[in-house]
């Protein structure tokens, strides 16, 4: 039987969002497959200042096979500094969105 699979996105990279996703992956992951929409270095980087061991599979796409946490790679335009949002970044975070919903209406 196939596990339940969600799409996450990374949300506003100078925000609290990748801190909360880091830290609740070890308990999702007992019960479903996650898949991350987000910069592979900004995951690692914040889950490693959240004190959350992640290390996420790349995946191409929604469907490909994965075993609790996979990381589809959207990257980031400018660096991040937390409580401080950059313009720059928008682009990233609506192409994540834009992916997840398109993820969703796949299944």
């Amino acid at each position: 039987m196939r596990r339940t699979r969600i799409a996450l996105t990374m949300g506003e990279p100078a925000g609290i969002g990748g801190e909360v996703i880091a830290k609740a992956l070890p308990s999702v992951v007992a019960d479903m497959d996650v898949v991350l929409a987000a910069d592979p270095a900004w995951f690692a980087q914040t889950a490693d200042a959240a004190g959350a061991a992640s290390a996420p599979r790349i995946v191409q796409d929604a469907a490909a096979p994965i075993d609790g946490v996979g990381l589809f790679a959207i990257p980031l335009a400018a660096p991040t500094t937390a409580g401080a949002p950059d313009r720059r970044n928008a682009g990233a975070v609506a192409d994540a969105v834009r992916w997840a919903v398109a993820a969703a209406r796949d299944g």
